[in-house]
């Protein structure tokens, strides 16, 4: 906070009435609304290094008929079986996950082959808007 003294960012990425898909862009856009945000004010001199600790990414994903399903829209997430938020750093490291066995349970082979195809496409997803903000 020491590189950031004298200066406060609100970021808002609530979403009350969307489907997971919407929720996880909206963690999204704000990683990487911080990151361009820091990105100018380093290259504008208002603070010597950037502030920016590391990146975070998210993605929803699912099951349907009994496939695993990465990046649900509103159709696929109305019928999935089951349906998670999945948010990691650029580590790989969950910071949340959020889900629910909406029509019957989960198998816990299943749920882990879906945080690992989650956490792939968030890592992907991270490396994208890192070249989106100019950082990599």
């Amino acid at each position: 906070m020491q590189a950031f003294s004298g200066y406060t960012m609100t970021v808002d990425c609530d979403v009350l009435d969307a489907d997971g898909g919407t929720r996880t862009t909206s963690i999204n856009g704000g990683m990487l609304a911080v990151a361009i945000a820091c990105k100018r004010m380093q290259e504008r001199g208002i603070v010597e290094k950037s502030p920016l600790k590391g990146w975070i990414g998210a993605i929803s994903g699912g099951v349907i008929e009994g496939e695993i399903v990465i990046d649900l829209d509103y159709e696929r997430d109305s019928r999935a079986e089951s349906d998670f938020n999945f948010v990691f750093d650029e580590n790989g490291r969950i910071i949340e996950i959020q889900g629910t066995a909406e029509h019957k349970p989960l198998d816990e082979k299943v749920f882990l082959e879906l945080l690992a195809e989650s956490r792939s496409c968030v890592l992907q997803l991270i490396k994208k808007m890192k070249t989106v903000a100019g950082l990599q």
